[in-house]
């Protein structure tokens, strides 16, 4: 941990691009480049393309949206190979730390310079509507970045056993030689959402570009780490204030299918669903960029699952012979790093919503949801609405839908973890790498990602697997 945080001090230190240049070009000869103002913190937050807005990939190496060719497995890192087939034991990363734990402890460095920078402001500055935003800014980024190392590095939250289990390490300082324990799964939860809560309050309801965080966007997160707590009253309650505010939703039938980028690109605001715009870090080659790897296939099943009218076929992949595919429709629909997009927008919201009513008993609601979505999604004069005689019933269709709408963003391996905890819905995943067939059975110790060795020492305990 302190050889992480020292790297990510370096990295304040030098600044590199992704900060604005008239911060590097004003103290270029004060040494140390120490933020001060705000407009300094907030060139710090705005650091977007190497350090901030960034999300670790693992999980979508792990999950089961795609499948690689056994000869696409060659050139990528040990750690994708050894993540990819489950291996067990502790030794995934050959004694590296993977580019997964670095980015989010960087983003939670910076943040916790720019809030205890923010403390030291006088009072009168403290009331001001730019003090406000930039402080709800950090606390947003902070806690998105707990909540992605939560969903790779610690244990499914479960109402009863979260105030057993290990959670994460919370770090709350800039202080490089301060080492905190891991804390319960309870209160790396408490933490994320306490944050979430009070950004709220502070951030205005939109910003001039999708890479800063809105009063919309801490809504729709706090609808998705309540999801990921089975916790549905809260969750339907943020999906229910977000899309009262926005929830505007793309016509497919408006878009491209034979584009190679098909999606409006959602930085700085042209995607008209998307909340917040963050990617997944693209260190490992896998899924090939998303856009060009034909070994790198999305799951069959899947694949064969939509629609011929449905027009997320076509637009979220490139067909291959054999009613086969592969990824193509990022939200990003950008042509530069990061390609996949891991950040918030209403189509999410809006099953989220649709399952928690499902689950609250509200079956017309949930399928109001969803044929609300799914209008949008098929050919114009095809779609034929979904009805459920019952709760039961509209949850299998929600879930079903949510799987082909949120391919590929991140989110399939928090499902699972989730899903998992139902023998109703439980999966057991399966890999054939030349000929061996590998599986991962509900609930596996496996589903939990080892801390890298370097951070296991001052008495830290790893994660069993």
């Amino acid at each position: 941990m302190k050889r992480q945080y020292r790297t990510a001090l370096l990295l304040l230190v030098l600044m590199a691009s992704g900060c604005k240049k008239d911060f590097l070009e004003e103290r270029q000869n004060k040494g140390l480049l120490v933020p001060t103002t705000l407009a300094d913190f907030e060139a710090l937050l705005d650091n977007t393309s190497l350090v901030m807005n960034l999300d670790p990939a693992l999980g979508l190496a792990s999950a089961d949206d795609y499948y690689a060719v056994s000869s696409a497995l060659v050139p990528l890192s040990e750690t994708v190979r050894n993540v990819y087939s489950w291996k067990e034991g502790p030794d995934l990363y050959q004694g590296s730390t993977p580019i997964d734990w670095i980015r989010p402890y960087q983003q939670v460095f910076y943040c916790n310079v720019v809030l205890e920078g923010l403390e030291k402001f006088p009072e009168e500055q403290k009331a001001t509507g730019g003090y406000r935003r930039i402080l709800g800014m950090a606390l947003f980024y902070r806690s998105w970045a707990f909540y992605q190392l939560a969903q790779i590095f610690a244990p499914v939250y479960g109402e009863t056993s979260a105030k057993k289990e290990l959670g994460l390490i919370l770090r709350l300082s800039a202080d490089i030689n301060t080492f905190p324990q891991r804390t319960t799964l309870s209160e790396s939860y408490n933490r994320i959402v306490s944050d979430v809560q009070e950004a709220e309050i502070l951030l205005p309801l939109s910003q001039t570009v999708t890479t800063k965080p809105t009063r919309l966007a801490c809504r729709a997160f706090l609808a998705r780490v309540y999801l990921s707590m089975s916790d549905y009253t809260n969750a339907l309650k943020y999906a229910d204030l977000c899309l009262s505010e926005n929830a505007k939703l793309l016509d497919y039938s408006l878009l491209s299918t034979t584009a190679t980028r098909p999606m409006p690109r959602s930085v700085p605001s042209g995607n008209d669903e998307v909340i917040y715009h963050s990617g997944l870090v693209d260190n490992y080659g896998f899924p090939g960029n998303g856009f060009s790897n034909t070994l790198i296939r999305i799951d069959s099943s899947l694949y064969r699952s939509y629609h011929p009218n449905d027009l997320r076929k076509t637009l979220f992949f490139n067909a291959l012979p054999g009613d086969q595919g592969y990824f193509k429709g990022s939200y990003t629909g950008a042509a530069s790093i990061p390609l996949i997009f891991s950040g918030l927008a209403n189509d999410e919201i809006l099953l989220i919503r649709a399952e928690c009513r499902a689950r609250t008993g509200n079956a017309e609601g949930a399928m109001g949801d969803l044929n609300t979505l799914l209008l949008t999604r098929w050919k114009k004069g095809t779609f034929v609405p979904l009805a459920a005689p019952g709760p039961t019933e509209a949850l299998q269709a929600v879930l079903r839908e949510r799987r082909k709408e949120l391919v590929s963003r991140g989110m399939r391996w928090t499902d699972l973890r989730r899903l998992n905890l139902d023998p109703t819905t439980a999966t057991t995943l399966y890999r054939n790498i030349n000929g061996n067939v590998y599986t991962l059975g509900p609930n596996d110790p496996r589903y939990i990602l080892p801390f890298p060795d370097s951070e296991t020492g001052e008495g830290i305990p790893q994660n069993p697997r």
